[in-house]
């Protein structure tokens, strides 16, 4: 994920996630993705900021463990494009997200890269004296680069 602090874009990651997709090129609608993220598994690299992200204010992810994202059915755009209209639930919010994605065969298999923009303020993350955008911005990138292997 890249969030912007005081005008400074940072990184981040989740360690530990998983994902389960099912997909035929041939029947696009049919496809079914759910990823599932360990919220304590976020790193920024900076032991303040980490600290602070998973705490109640934030990420909260003593309450909030998990955050779940599920598709039902890909869009095809065409030259291996696709959108997957999904929902995340992160926090105690259940939020509408458009995925988009390209997908690529590989010997090894499928390669996926690609990501969503969320607000971060419609999740309740950034609560309190945080909730608003003037230290950190409301948009956060999601973003990943995974190789899926069948039947893993």
């Amino acid at each position: 994920f890249v969030g912007t602090e005081t005008g400074n874009r940072f990184q981040g990651r989740f360690a530990c996630w998983a994902a389960r997709i099912a997909f035929d090129p041939a029947c696009p609608q049919d496809a079914r993705l759910e990823v599932e993220v360990d919220i304590a598994s976020a790193t920024t690299g900076e032991p303040r900021r980490d600290a602070a992200m998973l705490g109640d204010e934030w990420l909260d992810s003593a309450g909030f463990p998990r955050a779940v994202f599920v598709a039902q059915g890909f869009n095809p755009l065409g030259d291996g494009r696709y959108e997957a209209a999904g929902t995340l639930a992160l926090r105690d919010q259940r939020r509408p997200v458009l995925l988009r994605f390209t997908l690529a065969e590989t010997p090894e298999g499928k390669i996926a890269r690609g990501g969503a923009t969320l607000i971060r303020t419609a999740f309740g993350i950034g609560r309190g004296r945080w909730s608003g955008q003037q230290v950190v911005a409301a948009e956060v990138a999601v973003e990943f680069d995974l190789l899926a292997r069948p039947g893993q």
